[in-house]
């Protein structure tokens, strides 16, 4: 198993903790981001299959994990300044971004805003709607808030009521990243993000692969969305994953694990 180096990088007058698997002098760097109220440790089951061959780090966002609390008007695009900061602080070679959910939205706008910054983006499920309507999240708050209130033992039993195939180690860091999650995330320009993909993504040079689930589940992108995604960013690789919701690497691990390598060994070797 691997040992995971822990420690925190100021940027932007931010601490940002991290884990970085420990390989940098030898083998590429491949960036994670996790999503809305998860942390780094969300990705760490994952992360594991890759550390043979890439330099793995796994990056806690503002007011997840043990990073920085954020301020009241942090949008998207400062999250990927503090992203592309990051890259730059901790001096990372063009590296490769995997996101889910908000953290591949996140990847985007970094590639975006700096388009001589990365390699590629490997995207799981990003909040890419057709429409971009205003959401009310003050029920998914008030049920967070009386989560992390709860005895451990009742967190453990919900946790495996909702998804018990994930795995013990999924589940205990689904929890961890609950109990850390800065609630005041929930009113910031953040929460409400719909990246304007239909404005970005024309001019999009880094190439990226988008990892897609069943709407029926659970996942956000949709069929037509991914066509006319394919349509104005030319260098994008579609995969969808059958019998997957929101948290495709966690409904489908074994088929998500082998789309990803793959990926990587013929565009990132």
């Amino acid at each position: 198993m691997t040992a995971w180096h822990e420690d925190f990088l100021t940027v932007n007058d931010a601490s940002m903790h991290y884990l970085r698997s420990g390989a940098g002098d030898t083998h590429r760097p491949l960036l994670m981001l996790h999503g809305f109220t998860d942390s780094a440790r969300n990705c760490e089951v994952f992360a594991r299959e890759l550390t043979a061959d890439y330099d793995v780090i796994l990056m806690d966002a503002r007011g997840h994990g043990l990073s920085s609390d954020a301020p009241t008007n942090y949008s998207l695009a400062d999250q990927a300044q503090d992203v592309a900061d990051f890259i730059i602080g901790l001096g990372l070679s063009k590296p490769a971004i995997f996101g889910h959910s908000i953290g591949a939205a996140t990847a985007v706008q970094v590639a975006f805003q700096h388009p001589d910054l990365l390699s590629r983006v490997i995207l799981e499920d990003p909040p890419f709607r057709s429409t971009f309507p205003q959401v009310d999240h003050s029920e998914w708050k008030a049920s967070l808030t009386a989560f992390k209130q709860r005895p451990y033992e009742e967190q453990l039993a919900e946790a495996l009521r909702e998804h018990a195939h994930w795995g013990d180690d999924e589940n205990r860091s689904w929890i961890e990243s609950k109990k850390k999650f800065d609630l005041r995330m929930f009113d910031t320009p953040l929460a409400n993000v719909f990246l304007n993909w239909r404005e970005i993504a024309p001019h999009m040079t880094t190439p990226g692969l988008l990892i897609t689930g069943d709407p029926e589940l659970g996942a956000i992108v949709r069929d037509d969305v991914t066509q006319e995604l394919l349509t104005l960013w030319k260098t994008l690789t579609t995969v969808p994953i059958e019998n997957a919701g929101h948290s495709i690497r966690r409904d489908q691990f074994g088929p998500f694990m082998h789309i990803v390598k793959e990926y990587l060994r013929e565009h990132y070797a």
